[in-house]
């Protein structure tokens, strides 16, 4: 018996999506912008939200810190453009669930300095990212934010 393709039934995130296969951007979002501190310097992260049917959800985030043309700023930009692409892949999981992962992949993250100290201390901007994401997206503070994890790169495991 020849393999049979079923017509797969199409869901509200497949129906609007770009030729890129990406959830199409709508003419007019809401978001918040969050001023925080880095070792770097202050960055300005932008988070905006979209309309589902779960309720409002994160769809972009923006990143702003340095001067323009600067290696830090082109290193926030992708790290922005890099949340922003998994928000806006289609699929069955929640956008909070990704930010989430999000969150739990970019928190920890360490640099040669940080700033702050104790439960304040932020190692890098990506652990910096991670900590407006958690609160835009209204996770719990112990959920997935780990603040003594070892480096990635370190040899500790």
């Amino acid at each position: 018996m020849p393999d049979t393709v079923l017509p797969s039934v199409p869901t509200e995130s497949q129906s609007e999506v770009t030729a890129e296969g990406l959830l199409v951007r709508p003419r007019v979002l809401s978001g918040s912008t969050y001023r925080t501190e880095t070792p770097l310097g202050t960055a300005f992260v932008t988070v905006n939200y979209r309309e589902a049917a779960a309720g409002c959800e994160p769809f972009e985030v923006f990143l702003n810190i340095g001067k323009a043309g600067s290696d830090i700023a082109a290193l926030a930009e992708a790290i922005g453009r890099l949340c922003s692409l998994c928000l806006r892949l289609p699929g069955p999981t929640p956008a909070r669930n990704r930010v989430a992962a999000i969150v739990d992949q970019l928190s920890g993250i360490g640099g040669e300095r940080s700033s702050g100290f104790g439960p304040n201390r932020v190692r890098s901007l990506p652990d910096a990212v991670a900590r407006v994401l958690q609160n835009a997206a209204e996770l719990p503070a112990d959920a997935s934010v780990v603040t003594d994890r070892p480096s990635r790169d370190s040899g500790d495991a």
